[in-house]
C-alpha cells in the first residue's frame, strides 16, 4: 500500500478535498437529521401534552359526580388519534378511576397515580396532568403516545442524506481534476525549467505564464530571477579583465618605488649620524642639569636615571633602573593619587606638572614637584614617560609657615566674638573689620572697608570719638570704653569700647574692639520688669485671698437677710444691693488672680481661628460702627491648649482698650498665624520660649502709647484713663491669662503710630496644658439635712456665718479655728462627724488637705470639701489637693454650699461642680 507522502502532489490535492468534502456533508446531514428528530419529538410531546390538559377539563365534571361509565365516551373520542395508545383517570385520593388501551398496547397502566416524572421507555411517551378547579384537586389524568411518526421521519432524512453525499462526491472529483489543469500542471512545467538551468547554466531560459493568480506571479518571479543572474555574471567576467589590467599596471609602479627607497635609505644614515651627535649633547644635558631627569617604560619601570636625580632620592641609577617607581618611589597612601597621575600624563599631550611627597633610600620623606610628559615615537605610539623632578621640600615649608600664620590671624579676626575694626590714626579710615563688626554697623564689608568713621557717621555723640582718639594717643590703650553708635536705619547701639594703638607696616593704626551691650541693657531692664510684675502678683493673689474671705461672709449674710420675709420693699432693695456689690466685687478678685494667674483654668486643645471668628460679631457690637474689623485667619488650624473664655475675655479687653485708643474711628486687626520661635528670638526676651507656637495678634491704629505708658502698661491699677473710666486691670488680667497658659504677650507702640498685642501661646502638643475637672453648677433646690458635720475655717466671722447657716438647715455642727483644735474634737466626736467642710491655708501648722487625710486614715469614708480664696492650681502645687477631690472657691453662695454638701452625704447621682 503505497503511504500519503508517497503520492504525487495532483494525489494529494485530490484525496484531502475529497475527503474534507465527505467529512462536511457527513456532519451537516447527521446534524440536520438528529435537530429534524429532536424537533418531531418536542413536538409530539407538546401535542400530547395539549391532549391530556383537554382530557383533564372533560374529566373533572365526571370525577366530580364519580360516574366512570361517562369516560368511556370520552376516551373513544379522544383515541381517535391514532398516535395515542393508552390513558387513565385517577380520582383525587391516588386510585385508577377508568382507563383505557389500545388493542396493540404493550405499556400496563399504573394502578395508581404515576410521579410527574414518570417515563415510558422505547417508543412510546407519556403525560401526566392533574385535574383542578376553583384551587380544589379532583384527580390526575395519563396519556401515552408512540414515536412511530417520529422514527419514519427520519429514516426518510438519512435516505436524501445518502443521496446528497454521493452527488457531492462526484462533484469534488470533477473539481479536482480540474484543479489539476490549473494548479499542478503549471507547477510541474516551473519545476522541469528550473532543473534544466542547474544542468546547463542556460540563464536564458524562460517559463511560459498561463494564469494572473499566485502561480502566475512565482512564474514572473523566477523568470526575473534568471535575468538578474544572467545580468551579474555578465559584469563579473567584465570586472575580472579589468583586474587583471590594474595588476600590471601596479607591477610597474612597484619597482619605481623600489628605486626611489633605496636612495632615501642613504638619506636616513647621514640623518642618524647627525642625530646621534644631537643624543650624545643631550646626554651632556641630562647628566649636567640641577634637576633629576627619568625616564620610564609603559610598566611605570625606570629606564634611565640622572646625578641629580641619584642626588635628590639617594639612589644610584643601577640600583634603581628596572623598578617600578611604586616598589621605591612612594608610600602606599600616595599610591593611589600618583596612579591617577600617570593615568592623566598618557591621556594629555602638553604633560602634567604635580607636587609629591617621595621616599629617600635613608627613609626620609621629601617634597618634590614634577613634570611628566609622554614620549611620543615617529609613528604616533606612546613609548615612555619622560619627567623631570626638583626637591622643593624647604619652599614648601616656609610657605606652609607663612600661610598658617596668615590663616590663624584671619581666622583669629574673623572668628573672634567681639566686633573688632582696624583705621588709620590720620584719616580714622578703616583698613580691615571683622563680620561681626559689619553687622553691628548695618552695612556692608564694602561699605566699610576705605571709608572713614566721619564718613559712616559712626559716633552718636561726637565727643566720644574725640575722647577715644586722645586716650589712645596718651595712653596706647583703653579699655571699657562706653559710648553710643549709629547704626543702619538710625538705630543706636549702646557699646564698650577697647581700643590699642598698633603699627602695621609703616602705618600708625588703631585696633578697635567692640562690645554690644544694648541687648544685656534691655534684658535687664526686661528682668526688673518681669520680677516687679511677679512681687505684684503675689501680693495681687495674697489680697484676693483675703478679699473672697469677706466676700464669702458678705454673700452669707445677704443670703441669710434674703431669707426673712418680713422684711419691707426698701430693706430688701438693700440687701439685693448688698449682694450685687458682693458680685462685682468677686469679679474684680477672679481679674487679681487672673493677673497673678491663680485663676482656675479649663483648658482644652481648640482651634483660635474659630475662637477669633465668632468673636468677631461681638467685638463690632463692643467697638461701636466707626471702628472698621479685619479678622485674620491662619491658613491652616491653630490649636493650642486653653480655656476658651479666658482667650475670649483677652480678645475683648484689648479690644475695650482699642476703642478707648480710637475714639474718631479707625481699624481694630485680629489676626491668627503660627510661629516657630529660635534660641535667638529667645534670647531678646527673657520671657519666651523655644518652639511651635500660636500667635493671636490684636492692632490698632489709635494714639498709641510713649516709652513711659508702655513701661507700665500691665501694672495692675495702672491707667491713662480717667476716674471712674475704669480699673486699671484689663491689660493686667490679660498678662496673667497669658502666663498662666505658658505663653507670653510682647506690645509694640509709638505716639500717633497705633498699639500692637502678639500674645503667643505653645501650639497643641509643644506642651501639655493640665484639664479642669469641673462640672457644671447644680440647678437641684437645697434641701435640709440633719447629719453632723464639722468646720474648719480659721477666718471667725465666715465660720461663724457658715455655722450658723447650716444649723439654719437642720445640720447639727462643730466649729474649729484650726487644725489642732480640729484635732481635739475630732478625738471627741469622731463617730457622730460625717463631712467636714474646711479651709485650705490655715494657721497652726496642719493645712486642710493634710488635716482631712489624717481623719480619713481613721475613717475613710468621712466626707471632705475643701474650700479657699486661691485656685486649685495653686493649691495642688503647695499642699497636693487630690485628684477627686471636692472643691469649693471662695466667695461662693450659701445655696451652692448647701448643694454640693448635700450631694457629697447623698452620694454619686447628681453632676455638680462648684464655680470657681
Amino acid at each position: 500500500m503505497i503511504s500519503f507522502r508517497h503520492l504525487s502532489l495532483r494525489s494529494k490535492i485530490l484525496l484531502f478535498l475529497t475527503g474534507v468534502t465527505l467529512i462536511a456533508l457527513v456532519l451537516a446531514c447527521s446534524a440536520f437529521v438528529l435537530l429534524d428528530q429532536a424537533t418531531r419529538r418536542v413536538d409530539a410531546r407538546v401535542e400530547l401534552e395539549r391532549e391530556a390538559h383537554k382530557l383533564a377539563s372533560q374529566a373533572r365534571v365526571i370525577l366530580d359526580f364519580g360516574e366512570p361509565g361517562e369516560m368511556d365516551g370520552v376516551f373513544k373520542m379522544f383515541f381517535e388519534n391514532p398516535r395515542l395508545i393508552s390513558g387513565a383517570v385517577y380520582r383525587a385520593d391516588g386510585g385508577l378511576f377508568r382507563s383505557y388501551s389500545r388493542l396493540m398496547a404493550v405499556i400496563p397502566i399504573p394502578d395508581s397515580v404515576p410521579g410527574s416524572d414518570w417515563v415510558v421507555q422505547g417508543d412510546y411517551f407519556s403525560s401526566v396532568v392533574p385535574v383542578q378547579a376553583g384551587g380544589k384537586s379532583f384527580g390526575t389524568v395519563l396519556l401515552i403516545r408512540d414515536q412511530v411518526d417520529v422514527r419514519q421521519r427520519a429514516r426518510e432524512f438519512v435516505g436524501v442524506a445518502a443521496a446528497v453525499l454521493g452527488m457531492s462526491f462526484v462533484v469534488a472529483l470533477l473539481l479536482s481534476l480540474r484543479l489539476r489543469k490549473y494548479l499542478i500542471g503549471p507547477l510541474l512545467e516551473l519545476s522541469r525549467a528550473a532543473t534544466g538551468v542547474a544542468r546547463s547554466n542556460d540563464y536564458a531560459v524562460r517559463v511560459s505564464r498561463h494564469s494572473n493568480d499566485e502561480i502566475g506571479q512565482l512564474v514572473d518571479d523566477f523568470n526575473e530571477m534568471l535575468a538578474q543572474i544572467e545580468s551579474r555574471d555578465a559584469r563579473l567576467s567584465e570586472a575580472h579583465d579589468t583586474l587583471e589590467q590594474k595588476v600590471a599596471e601596479r607591477t610597474i609602479e612597484l619597482s619605481a618605488a623600489n628605486t626611489k627607497l633605496r636612495a632615501e635609505i642613504a638619506s636616513r644614515e647621514e640623518a642618524e649620524t647627525a642625530l646621534d651627535r644631537s643624543r650624545k649633547k643631550l646626554l651632556l644635558h641630562v647628566r649636567q642639569t640641577p634637576m633629576g631627569v627619568i625616564d620610564w617604560n609603559l610598566q611605570a619601570q625606570a629606564m634611565s636615571w640622572n646625578p641629580a636625580a641619584e642626588k635628590i632620592f639617594g639612589w644610584k641609577e643601577s640600583e634603581v633602573v628596572g623598578r617600578n617607581w611604586r616598589d621605591f618611589l612612594v608610600g602606599p597612601d600616595e599610591i593611589g593619587r600618583v596612579d591617577r597621575m600617570w593615568s592623566e600624563v598618557a591621556e594629555r599631550r602638553e604633560g602634567v606638572q604635580s607636587i609629591q611627597h617621595n621616599r629617600t633610600s635613608d627613609g626620609r620623606v621629601i617634597i618634590c614637584e614634577w613634570f611628566n610628559t609622554r614620549l611620543v615615537d615617529e609613528g604616533g605610539r606612546i613609548v615612555g614617560v619622560a619627567s623631570m623632578v626638583q626637591d622643593i621640600s624647604r619652599r614648601v615649608m616656609s610657605e606652609t609657615e607663612l600661610r598658617e600664620s596668615e590663616e590663624r590671624f584671619a581666622k583669629a579676626f574673623q572668628a573672634s566674638p567681639s566686633a573688632i575694626g582696624i583705621l588709620s590714626v590720620e584719616e580714622g579710615r578703616f583698613l580691615d573689620a571683622n563680620g561681626n563688626f559689619v553687622n553691628l554697623l548695618g552695612r556692608s564689608r564694602e561699605e566699610v572697608l576705605g571709608a572713614t568713621d566721619l564718613e559712616l557717621g559712626l559716633w552718636t555723640e561726637p565727643s566720644d570719638r574725640d575722647r577715644l582718639f586722645w586716650n589712645v594717643r596718651r595712653q596706647r590703650a583703653l579699655r571699657d570704653f562706653e559710648c553710643r553708635l549709629n547704626a543702619r536705619e538710625g538705630s543706636v547701639r549702646t557699646t564698650l569700647i577697647s581700643a590699642e594703638s598698633v603699627t602695621l607696616g609703616s602705618s600708625k593704626c588703631v585696633l578697635l574692639q567692640v562690645h554690644d551691650i544694648t541687648q544685656r541693657l534691655d534684658l535687664e531692664s526686661q528682668l526688673r520688669q518681669s520680677q516687679k510684675m511677679d512681687a505684684i502678683g503675689q501680693l495681687a493673689a495674697g489680697v484676693a485671698h483675703d478679699f473672697n474671705n469677706i466676700l464669702t461672709i458678705i454673700q452669707g449674710h445677704s443670703a441669710l437677710l434674703s431669707a426673712v420675709a418680713s422684711r419691707d420693699a426698701d430693706e430688701a432693695e438693700s440687701v439685693a444691693e448688698i449682694a450685687a456689690a458682693a458680685g462685682r466685687a468677686a469679679k474684680l478678685t477672679r481679674q487679681l488672680l487672673a493677673f497673678s494667674r491663680k485663676q482656675v483654668m479649663r483648658a482644652q486643645v481648640v482651634d483660635l481661628n474659630e475662637i477669633v471668628t465668632e468673636s468677631a460679631k461681638m467685638l463690632q457690637r463692643l467697638v461701636g460702627e466707626t471702628i472698621e474689623i479685619q479678622i485674620e485667619a491662619s491658613p491652616t488650624k491653630a490649636l493650642a491648649n486653653v480655656d476658651s473664655g479666658m482667650i475670649e475675655q483677652i480678645i475683648l479687653n484689648l479690644a475695650v482698650n482699642s476703642r478707648d485708643a480710637m475714639p474718631s474711628g479707625g481699624t481694630l486687626r485680629v489676626s491668627v498665624g503660627r510661629v516657630l520661635v529660635d534660641q535667638e528670638e529667645v534670647e531678646l526676651n527673657p520671657e519666651s520660649a523655644a518652639g511651635a507656637f500660636v500667635s493671636l495678634s490684636v492692632q490698632d491704629t489709635g494714639h498709641g502709647m510713649d516709652a513711659a505708658t508702655r513701661a507700665r502698661a500691665f501694672e495692675p491699677f495702672f491707667t491713662t484713663k480717667e476716674v471712674g473710666m475704669g480699673t486699671g486691670l484689663g491689660l493686667a488680667t490679660v498678662y496673667g491669662i497669658v502666663r498662666q497658659h505658658r505663653g507670653w504677650i510682647e506690645l509694640d507702640s509709638e505716639p500717633d503710630r497705633g498699639t500692637t498685642f502678639r500674645i503667643y501661646l505653645p501650639e497643641a502638643g509643644v506642651e501639655a496644658m493640665s484639664e479642669d475637672g469641673g462640672k457644671k453648677e447644680s440647678g437641684r433646690r437645697v434641701a435640709d439635712g440633719q447629719e453632723t458635720i464639722l468646720v474648719v475655717e480659721d477666718e471667725p466671722a465666715l465660720r461663724r456665718m457658715l455655722s450658723r447657716t447650716l444649723r439654719r438647715h437642720g445640720y447639727r455642727v462643730y466649729e474649729a479655728e484650726h487644725g489642732p483644735e480640729a484635732v481635739e474634737i475630732w478625738r471627741e466626736r469622731a463617730d457622730e462627724i460625717e463631712l467636714m467642710v474646711t479651709d485650705m491655708v490655715m494657721p497652726g501648722g496642719i493645712n486642710g488637705r493634710d488635716l482631712a487625710k489624717k481623719f480619713q486614715t481613721d475613717r475613710p469614708s468621712l466626707k471632705v470639701i475643701y474650700t479657699s480664696g486661691y485656685s486649685p492650681e495653686l493649691l495642688v502645687e503647695g499642699n497636693g489637693l487630690p485628684e477627686d477631690a471636692c472643691f469649693i472657691a471662695k466667695p461662693y453662695a450659701i445655696a451652692e454650699l448647701a448643694g454640693v454638701l448635700r450631694r457629697e452625704l447623698d452620694g454619686p447621682g447628681d453632676d455638680f461642680t462648684p464655680r470657681s
